[in-house]
């Protein structure tokens, strides 16, 4: 296959990365990205015929098939191995050949699935070809051309024999064929052409699925709901529309029961995996929100914006996790998207949604702006990651946030307070050696000794409020709240705006159980104690540091107010 051995640099020029911080691009901008992830396939493709395991067989007539297809028609093979489920094949049975000398049974089965891409570049060619394939599931899968499912009696075997004339493609043995699912949307002059993936085994990104063909009705109703999200985009979000029109090529149907939103992958450029939505407007979100994952996935394999190596976690206002720098660069990215959409959009749902409207924009642009804050003068940032992080601070200063009704603004204030201190007292772990030296200057009446120094150290669960859920059923709807949020505990207290009593339920927790992390939180937030919500996991380490030394609990609120004054 023709540039497999060598490719050319592709070069980023300074418009187009100029032109992709600052937000859609244009589709020459998208192509120049799909072309180099055209080449990152190109080489993984050839690195894994020359390190797959020398038993594995046929691999050199599925290259040969290749060859003659892209001599064909280079655009069909293009198209096919840019298929989102191809890459995560790809990637994924190249990293298991390479991770370890003795290749798995599993792992020679992942390699041969090559036959079958080699097998959909033949019928999409129109080549004629004899062909074994692999059965994966009781079914043998083609990418882009779609599925046979092997009767009952066949289905227990490992490959089946294909034969393909002109496109044609005939089995010798019993098989029922289900079509690759398209739908074509179109709306004021623009299209978008997307597969809908149900069944290829690899079009999910954690681990291969079976699978699971949707039935004619949510077929249609997922068409239904891309037809009125495109509406909607092409309507209100135009340069939004342009770019997935360019750069999305694929959806893949995630079961309701997942608690997935929607997901991409650096290896599925054009791939969006996403969960049922309840409207157009939350669809054309999750689109506009993932392409941009996959266009940054695609520029960040073309430049650095940030050193390699690094590995320190930082905190990122939209997780529970922890996350590594280019995490972050990516949430920054993506929900500067969703906050432009959700500035535009926030006028245009219907009046019982506007509530939530405004408060998704206001929480986005706050979370994206506390982001840049604490990445913008990072070392670990390249020049370009600089500009990079300028860029999107730029589109959030165009953003007017004085029209957010006051309650809502307030609303987002405290849910980013309670977010950030559940996340630190959950995952900062202060220097024990800091944290006896402090305990032992309270206990004697000293002042505290200096800052305490900690680290992240990242635990598996996440960290998540008790409080967040009251507070923002508060905002959205008033009435469903005080109807159902009659008791008196210190959560219910708080959301309800009676913080006194709330930060007097909250210290008697904490001295009942002063491992309660909530508890911590919930005090510094209804006292309003800066040092208490900057620094939860200290304040809680010393108190209980003291209070195994002197078997004496340090009033929370005066201890928090010493530590804050080193």
């Amino acid at each position: 296959m023709s540039g497999t051995t060598e490719l050319p640099g592709l070069r980023v020029p300074s418009e187009v990365f100029d032109r992709i911080c600052s937000g859609p691009v244009d589709a020459e901008s998208m192509t120049l990205l799909r072309r180099g992830q055209y080449g990152i396939r190109l080489l993984r493709l050839c690195t894994l015929i020359e390190s797959a395991p020398e038993d594995v067989r046929d691999l050199e007539q599925a290259w040969s098939v290749l060859e003659a297809a892209e001599h064909a028609a280079p655009s069909v093979v293009e198209d096919l191995l840019m298929h989102p489920a191809v890459g995560v094949w790809l990637a994924r049975t190249l990293h298991d050949v390479c991770a370890t000398p003795a290749v798995s049974d599993s792992t020679r089965t992942e390699v041969q699935v090559l036959l079958a891409v080699a097998a959909a570049a033949a019928v999409r060619c129109g080549l004629s070809c004899t062909i074994s394939v692999p059965v994966v599931d009781g079914a043998v899968t083609l990418p882009t051309v779609g599925q046979w499912r092997l009767h009952e009696q066949d289905g227990s075997a490992d490959r089946v024999e294909v034969r393909i004339t002109a496109g044609d493609v005939t089995f010798g043995r019993r098989t029922s064929f289900v079509t690759v699912k398209r739908h074509r949307t179109a709306a004021r002059g623009r299209s978008l052409e997307v597969v809908i993936d149900d069944v290829d085994p690899h079009r999910e990104f954690p681990a291969p699925a079976p699978p699971d063909p949707l039935d004619e009705a949510a077929f249609d109703g997922w068409c239904k709901q891309l037809d009125e999200a495109w509406d909607l985009l092409t309507r209100w979000h135009g340069d939004y529309a342009g770019e997935l029109a360019a750069g999305l090529t694929t959806l893949i149907p995630l079961a309701a029961r997942t608690p997935v939103f929607a997901a991409s992958s650096t290896n599925a450029f054009g791939g969006i995996a996403l969960s049922p939505k309840d409207s157009a407007a939350e669809l054309a979100e999750a689109m506009v929100h993932e392409i941009q994952h996959s266009k940054l996935n695609a520029l960040m394999d073309l430049l650095s914006l940030h050193r390699e190596g690094g590995t320190a976690w930082v905190y990122a206002p939209w997780r529970s996790d922890p996350r590594p720098l280019c995490g972050l660069l990516h949430g920054i990215y993506a929900f500067t998207s969703v906050a432009e959409f959700w500035y535009v959009q926030r006028d245009l749902v219907p009046p019982a949604q506007s509530r939530r409207g405004h408060f998704t924009f206001a929480h986005r642009c706050r979370q994206v702006r506390a982001a840049i804050d604490s990445v913008r003068d990072s070392p670990e940032l390249t020049d370009l990651g600089k500009r990079f992080v300028a860029a999107s601070s730029a589109r959030l200063d165009a953003l007017d946030l004085t029209s957010v009704p006051a309650d809502l603004t307030d609303a987002v204030t405290t849910l980013l307070a309670d977010h950030r201190a559940t996340w630190r007292i959950h995952h900062v772990r202060p220097n024990p050696v800091d944290v006896a030296a402090a305990a032992d200057a309270w206990a004697d009446g000293r002042p505290c000794p200096g800052a305490v120094r900690c680290e992240v150290v990242p635990v598996a669960q996440p960290a998540v409020s008790s409080r967040a859920a009251l507070v923002e059923l508060r905002a959205f709807d008033p009435e469903s709240f005080h109807r159902t949020a009659r008791d008196e505990t210190a959560h219910v207290l708080f959301a309800r705006g009676d913080h006194e009593a709330a930060a007097a339920a909250y210290e008697r927790e904490v001295l009942a159980e002063p491992s309660h992390d909530d508890a911590w939180v919930g005090l510094g937030l209804a006292a309003g104690s800066a040092a208490l919500l900057d620094q939860p996991q200290t304040v809680r380490a010393v108190h209980l540091r003291v209070l195994a030394r002197t078997g004496v609990a340090p009033a929370p609120l005066e201890l928090a107010a010493w530590l804050g004054r080193a």
